[in-house]
Parts: structure tokens; C-alpha cells; sequence
């Protein structure tokens, strides 16, 4: 114990020399008190080397051997004292992570409250730990639950389920709680620890998220019943406009008609040469309106989904020079150039030969619409690297601005901020009908404008709809 230290090493040796040093004084009263009371007292006692180790003394007195002769025993105890130090160590570590913890954590012993932290005491808004010691656990709960708590403490432990339960608390009334439970051990008393949690605002939080939902679910419905009213309505109106657009087209048919055979003075010389030009004007005005009605009656295909092409071979440059013979007159009475190459090489493609002239129609009929006298309007074809046709119309009119390039895709649209605001005549649909016969060939529309320069409209098909001619 003291590092092998022979027997007669320790003859002669006073025997404080073996103890340390604040225990000098004291080592022959202490000596003669163990020997009294038969007891054993820890002492700390130095080894050969110096190292200071735990013992237990006791001291017997042995009077046959001589008047003052005393027989000292030292148990070491140094490893027992370590692990009671360590046993300190740690409880202290743990019953500071206790004190810190957020939510309430007591100890009960055989039903009462032996210990609760400073979460508990904050949490019952109690100052003193001493007024909750000692108290039956199932006290802290409204009258109620306690007979909840009381009967059902095994079975959350055995199955480690949190139990719920309202509690009293001094200032905030009744507060909800989630209460769980560890068993610490069984005998000779009963020790578990509880884990007592606030969930109250949780709980309050998930109840408004409940009505909020409620609410939300019922504005969903009532969004959703005014979609279908909407659609109910605008099924209606499209209805509505095809209708009214075929019944128009036939009077304006006559129109025309009669005003052509006025105009060619076919049932005779009309001598008044007014009446002339009142007939070109009629014919004119229902060339105009009867092109309005077809617009419309296009967005009505194409709000119905009825916008169907029927793909055939066509002959791309025939059905240009045949667009820039019908817009040549416009062009005229405008002093706009119209210019595309005749000689260009024919290209041949699978589309709606319809669909593509009126694309074509509508485009140019923009372009002379917003260009000034004097200038051109250029029509291009081309075939790119992936042999898809490209198709543009280039014009030197007044631009548009970018921010609005997108606006003026929908119908009817007439953007205020623009030269669109009604100094020019028309109803805001040639673009939209155009984007909508583009998507139905699966090409692509993109248009580039220069306020005060012009505007250039490209319409790229895809290479596979490119035939060999």
C-alpha cells in the first residue's frame, strides 16, 4: 500500500511521518478517540513515492504490550473514494442538465414529489422548491385528470406512451400538457421521473391551423364553383359570338355580293357615278366587317379547342405571292412597299394551307397597319441548320415596346401605354388568332421590336414537317 515499503523501514519512524501533513496536530487526539469509540475514520496517508492515497484508519488499544501502545490498521480505500468522487461528478453533470432543461422534469417517490427543476418552477410560476416538494404528483392536474394521472402512471411507463392532461397553474388557469415517464427504480420505493410539457400554444396553433383550413377548404370550394360559373359564362358567350358570327357572315355575304354587281354595273350603266362610290364603300365596309366576323369566329374555334388544321402538301412560296397579291391593293392605297423575292426556291411542307396563308394574311395586314407611308414591308423564307422552314415578315413601322410584346398575344387586347390605344382601327385579334394557328402547326412565333425602327415576326417551323421537293 505504501509503494512496498519493508517492516523495519517503518521502526523508529514517527507515525505522522506516514500521513499528511494537516492531519499532524490531530493524529494522537484522533488516535486515542478510535480506540475509544472502536470506530474507523478516513484518512489521507503518503506513500514512499509521495503520492497522497484514501484510507480508513482504526486504532485498537493493546496495554499488554505497554501503557500508551496502540494497534493501527489502514484499509486503502482510494479506488472507493475515486468512485464515489466520479458518482458526484456525474450526478452533478446530469442535475445540471436537469436545471437546464426547458420542460418540467420532477422526481416522485412513492407518489410525491421529491424533486422538480427550474423549468417546473417557472413553468407552476412557484418560487421556492420547497412548496412543491413533498406534494402528491396528480395535485398539479385539474380535478378531472387526477384520476387519470393516478391510475395510468404503470401503463405510461411499462409502454412508454405520453399521456395528456390539463394542468393548474398558479397565473395562466389551465394549462395543456404531455407528460412522460422513467422509470428510476422500484424498490424499497417507487422513483420515476416526469417530463412535463407545455403544449399549449401547439395545441392552439394546430386548432387555428385546423380552422384555417376549414376556411381555406371552403374558399377553395367557392373558388372553384366560381371557376365553373365563369367557364359556364364564357361557354356561353363563345356559344353566343359563333352563333351571331354565322348569322352575320350570310347577310354580309349579300352585301358584298350586291355592291360587286353594282360596282360591274351588270343589270346596266348606272348614269350617276355617286352611286359608284357609294357601292365601292359598301363593298369595302363589308369586306371589313365580314373580316371581323371571321376573326371572332376564329377565337371562338380556338377558345372551344375546335382550331383543327388539316395538314397537306403546300407550296410555300404559291401561297405567299398569293397573300401579297390579296394585300397589294391595301398596301397601295397605305404607299407601302411590299417585297418578296418571286424567284426564291420553292420549299414544300406538311401544314393547313389555309391556316398558313391566314397566318401569313393577318401578319402582313399588322405590318401595313402600323407602317408609315413610304416604307416597305419585306416578306423572307429560309430554311435553317435543322431544315425547318422560316418564315419573316419585316416591317419599318412604328415597334412596339418588349414589355408589352406578350400582352398583345391575347385577344383582344389594346394596350393603353402603346400606339395600340385606338389611333389605329381593329379589334386586338390578328396576333392572337396568328399565335394560335402557329401552336396548332407545333411552330414557334417570336417577335422583335424597335420603338420608332420596326418590328420583325418570325415564325419557325419544325424540320420535320420540311418535304423533299
Amino acid at each position: 500500500m505504501l509503494d512496498d515499503v519493508a517492516s523495519s523501514d517503518f521502526i523508529g519512524r514517527p507515525i505522522n511521518a506516514f500521513f499528511a501533513s494537516e492531519y499532524a496536530e490531530i493524529l494522537d487526539r484522533a488516535f486515542d478517540d478510535l480506540c475509544r469509540e472502536a470506530d474507523a475514520i478516513p484518512f489521507k496517508m503518503i506513500t514512499e513515492g509521495g503520492s497522497i492515497i484514501s484510507t480508513e484508519i482504526q486504532a485498537f488499544w493493546a496495554r499488554g504490550l505497554g501503557p500508551d501502545t496502540k494497534i493501527i490498521t489502514a484499509t486503502d480505500i482510494t479506488g472507493r473514494v475515486k468512485m464515489f468522487e466520479d458518482i458526484q461528478r456525474s450526478e452533478a453533470r446530469y442535475r445540471k442538465l436537469v436545471q437546464q432543461a426547458q420542460n418540467m422534469i420532477c422526481v416522485v417517490t412513492d407518489k410525491r414529489i421529491s424533486f422538480i427543476n427550474e423549468a417546473g418552477l417557472k413553468l407552476l410560476k412557484v418560487n421556492k422548491a420547497e412548496d412543491i416538494v413533498g406534494i402528491n404528483l396528480h395535485d398539479l392536474f385539474q380535478s378531472e385528470y387526477q384520476d387519470i394521472v393516478e391510475n395510468n402512471i404503470q401503463q405510461v411507463i411499462d409502454e412508454n406512451i405520453p399521456l395528456l392532461a390539463k394542468m393548474d397553474c398558479l397565473d395562466d388557469g389551465a394549462l395543456d400538457i404531455k407528460m412522460t415517464l422513467a422509470p428510476i427504480e422500484k424498490s424499497p420505493s417507487f422513483v420515476y421521473m416526469a417530463e412535463i410539457q407545455n403544449v399549449t400554444d401547439h395545441n392552439k396553433a394546430a386548432k387555428d391551423l385546423h380552422q384555417t383550413n376549414q376556411v381555406l377548404a371552403i374558399r377553395a370550394i367557392e373558388l372553384l364553383e366560381a371557376k365553373e360559373a365563369a367557364e359556364m359564362a364564357n361557354r356561353v358567350k363563345v356559344d353566343f359570338l359563333a352563333n351571331m358570327s354565322h348569322e352575320l357572315r350570310t347577310p354580309l355575304n349579300a352585301i358584298i355580293g350586291f355592291s360587286e354587281l353594282i360596282q360591274a354595273e351588270a343589270m346596266g350603266p348606272i348614269e350617276i357615278q355617286q352611286y359608284l362610290q357609294f357601292a365601292a364603300e359598301i363593298n369595302e365596309s363589308g369586306a371589313h366587317l365580314l373580316q371581323v366576323v371571321s376573326d371572332v369566329l376564329d377565337v371562338t374555334k380556338i377558345e372551344k379547342g375546335d382550331l383543327e388544321p388539316h395538314p397537306e402538301k403546300t407550296n410555300v412560296v404559291e401561297i405567299i405571292e398569293s397573300a401579297v397579291n390579296k394585300m397589294k391593293a391595301r398596301a397601295d392605297n397605305a404607299k407601302i412597299r411590299l417585297e418578296f423575292d418571286s424567284d426564291s426556291k420553292p420549299v414544300t411542307i406538311l401544314a393547313d394551307p389555309v391556316y398558313f396563308q391566314q397566318i401569313l394574311l393577318n401578319l402582313l395586314s399588322n405590318s401595313i397597319k402600323f407602317s408609315n407611308a413610304g416604307s416597305r414591308v419585306e416578306i423572307l423564307t429560309y430554311q435553317n441548320t435543322q431544315n425547318g422552314l422560316v418564315l419573316k415578315v419585316v416591317d419599318q413601322g412604328i415597334g412596339i415596346e418588349n414589355d408589352i410584346v406578350q400582352a398583345i398575344l391575347e385577344p383582344f387586347s389594346r394596350v393603353t401605354t402603346s400606339p395600340l390605344d385606338g389611333t389605329y382601327e381593329g379589334t386586338g385579334l390578328g396576333l392572337s388568332i396568328v399565335n394560335a394557328l402557329v401552336e396548332a402547326h407545333e411552330a414557334t412565333l417570336d417577335i422583335e421590336s424597335i420603338p420608332g425602327t420596326g418590328t420583325t415576326v418570325t415564325v419557325t417551323f419544325p424540320p420535320e414537317l420540311t418535304l423533299e421537293n
